[in-house]
C-alpha cells in the first residue's frame, strides 16, 4: 500500500472516531437524561402511593368507627323480638285478652322479685348500722 492510501485510511479512521465519539456522547447525554427523567417518574410514582395509602388508611379508620357505631344483626333480631313481645303483652293485658292466669304468671315473678330485693336491702340496712 502506498502512503497516499494509508493517510486516507487514517483520515477516514479519524473521521469515525470523531462520528464515534458524538455519538457516544449523544448517547450518554441521553442516558443522563433518561435517568434524570426515571428518577423524576419514580419519584412521582413514590408520592402517588403515599397519597393513596393515607386515603386507604384514613378509609380504615372511617369504617372501623362506622363498625363500632352499628349493632349487628343478630344482636337487634334479639332486642326486637324481646321489645316486641313486651309490647305485645302490654297491649293485650290493656285491652283485656290476657286472662287472670297469664297476669298472675307474669305479675307474681316480679312481685316476688321485689319483696326479696326489699328485704335484702332492709337487711343489709340493718346489718351495715
Amino acid at each position: 500500500m502506498d502512503t497516499q492510501t494509508n493517510e486516507h485510511l487514517e483520515v477516514k479512521i479519524a473521521e469515525l472516531e470523531k462520528r464515534l465519539d458524538e455519538r457516544c456522547r449523544g448517547c450518554r447525554e441521553l442516558s443522563k437524561a433518561e435517568l434524570k427523567a426515571r428518577d423524576v417518574a419514580l419519584e412521582l410514582q413514590e408520592k402517588e402511593t403515599d397519597r393513596r395509602l393515607t386515603n386507604l388508611n384514613h378509609e380504615n379508620e372511617r369504617v372501623s368507627q362506622w363498625r363500632t357505631d352499628c349493632v349487628p344483626k343478630v344482636a337487634y333480631d334479639i332486642q326486637h323480638k324481646a321489645l316486641s313481645d313486651k309490647v305485645e303483652i302490654t297491649t293485650n293485658w290493656m285491652n283485656g285478652q290476657i286472662g287472670r292466669q297469664t297476669i298472675v304468671s307474669v305479675m307474681l315473678p316480679l312481685g316476688v322479685s321485689f319483696v326479696v330485693s326489699l328485704l335484702f336491702l332492709l337487711l343489709n340496712y340493718f346489718l351495715s348500722h
